[in-house]
């Protein structure tokens, strides 16, 4: 089945069908809600290897035509990093630590520390297969808007539940907890660096377009706006010192991000209770430390000259004053180029349902401020 079922609606998180496994090479990127003709969607494995023991991937989606000629036609291109990044399997077992129930299991949904759901959950996000995250809705309207406006795209695979945080060696969770160590942060660098350089050097992965890396857009849904700030926070060490920054994009969004992880320690209540537990694995060093790698710290230097943010007041899976320090921090600045948008309803990921949404991201991130719909425009008090 090639279309892998894409024009089934979305499925209450709770069924559990025996869906025909993703297609990895080369299918036309046709979902229900339209694209361009022409655009092809393809996945290589990277040189990462999830906890299940299978290589995370990079999924890339471009008009088939840029191939013929990748030498001379360089396309703008947009990195993805998709929403619900984040499990932990309840008591791992030390010789199978992925076989257990994890914390989204117990909240109706499915596991999401394996190479299946990542990959799976990449291409819901395209629209061409069905979406199983209880609190998001994904029917490909972003990807659709971003190849009507001439831009690839690239989405690497998050099968670590590490809020996009961990690397080893540099950012590493607590293998005590876990008994596999998550690379949730390696993934977005290395897909920079595919897209980039030949990477990596010893055996790189051949891009089918041309990439224009003067053109290159982050946009991060729900949890995969944490790996747009945590790309923006690095920098070089030279000389012992903090040396200039690693990724300069032009432009960001962050779609139903939760800047600020602190405010999931604030609250009292079984869930949040559970959610402490997992963050805690992710980042050893507790509450004090959830803040590393957020846009809040990100100092002004390596701020690109276009943010677009994105609320629900109602999500349930953002605390309230989550994006607080974020805010305050732009203001700061005095930035007049930021493009905030919020709207009353609860839905989690907004701009991956939304034609009209999407539409002004995928303009916002070429065009900028101007390009973007007053009704769109919303005021967001720090």
């Amino acid at each position: 089945m090639r279309r892998f079922l894409a024009l089934l609606p979305a499925l209450p998180a709770c069924w559990t069908l025996d869906l025909p496994p993703v297609d990895t090479s080369s299918i036309p990127f046709d979902p229900e809600v339209g694209a361009p003709e022409g655009w092809v969607v393809q996945s290589f494995p990277m040189s990462l290897t999830c906890p299940d023991g299978a290589p995370s991937r990079l999924v890339v989606v471009y008009p088939e035509a840029a191939a013929e000629d990748r030498e001379r036609v360089k396309l703008p291109v947009a990195l993805i990093f998709h929403s619900g990044a984040f499990d932990y399997v309840l008591s791992p077992d030390p010789e199978d630590p992925t076989s257990g129930t994890s914390f989204r299991q117990t909240q109706g949904d499915q596991k999401r520390v394996t190479s299946r759901w990542a990959l799976e959950h990449a291409y819901a996000t395209l629209g061409l297969y069905p979406n199983y995250a209880s609190e998001e809705l994904h029917a490909g309207t972003l990807a659709a808007a971003l190849a009507t406006k001439g831009i690839a795209m690239a989405l690497p695979t998050n099968c670590w539940g590490d809020w996009w945080h961990n690397r080893q060696s540099a950012e590493q969770n607590n293998f005590s907890g876990d008994y596999f160590l998550r690379d949730g942060r390696t993934a977005a660098e290395f897909a920079w660096l595919h897209l980039t350089d030949a990477f990596p050097a010893a055996n790189a992965l051949e891009i089918p377009f041309g990439v224009d890396t003067d053109r290159l857009y982050l946009i991060g849904l729900g949890s995969g706006s944490r790996a747009v700030s945590e790309l923006l926070s690095l920098r070089a060490t030279v000389d012992g010192a903090p040396g200039p920054f690693l990724y300069r994009p032009a432009s960001v969004v962050l779609d139903s991000p939760a800047d600020d992880l602190r405010p999931f320690y604030d609250n009292d209540s079984a869930y949040y209770d559970a959610i402490q537990t997992g963050l805690f694995r992710i980042f050893p060093g507790g509450r004090d430390t959830l803040n590393r790698g957020s846009l809040a710290a990100v100092p002004a230097g390596n701020l690109p000259p276009r943010i677009g943010l994105l609320f629900a007041n109602g999500a349930a899976a953002v605390p309230a004053d989550s994006n607080a320090a974020m805010l305050r921090h732009l203001d700061t600045l005095g930035r007049d180029d930021v493009w905030t948008y919020r709207t009353p309803g609860n839905f989690y990921v907004l701009s991956n349902a939304n034609v009209q949404l999407a539409k002004a991201v995928a303009d916002f991130v070429v065009d900028g401020l101007d390009a973007v719909p007053d009704s769109l425009i919303t005021d967001v008090d720090p």
